[in-house]
């Protein structure tokens, strides 16, 4: 049985692109800013892709969102580790195991 070699797929490589940015900046503002609006005392006024609105204005808002981002990101990471290696790499490949993609984010790729 002939294999065929595995090639980038632009519809799926957008998608998950997408994908990806949606659930940065839903953890960022809605579960980083919004929450912590919320449980200040305050209500969230709006909510959009790039802001959370709060009717109050706590100390530490500011740093709620990429505070929230990095511990998702190391929650992740964590739980990709304890993974068994096939899993992991599954897991990892999902996102970032495209050909594509390491080449994007590799050194190898920066110009000299």
């Amino acid at each position: 049985m002939a294999r065929h070699p595995v090639t980038d797929n632009a519809v799926v490589l957008g998608a998950q692109g997408v994908l990806a940015y949606a659930a940065s900046m839903m953890t960022h503002e809605a579960l980083g800013h919004g929450v912590y609006c919320l449980a200040a005392g305050g209500h969230n006024t709006g909510l959009t892709a790039w802001a959370e609105e709060c009717n109050l204005h706590p100390v530490g808002i500011e740093a709620a969102g990429p505070g929230l981002q990095f511990a998702a990101g190391l929650l992740a990471w964590l739980v990709l580790r304890l993974l068994s290696p096939i899993a992991a790499e599954s897991a990892s490949s999902a996102w970032s195991g495209s050909p594509m993609l390491r080449l994007a984010f590799s050194r190898a790729a920066l110009p000299p």
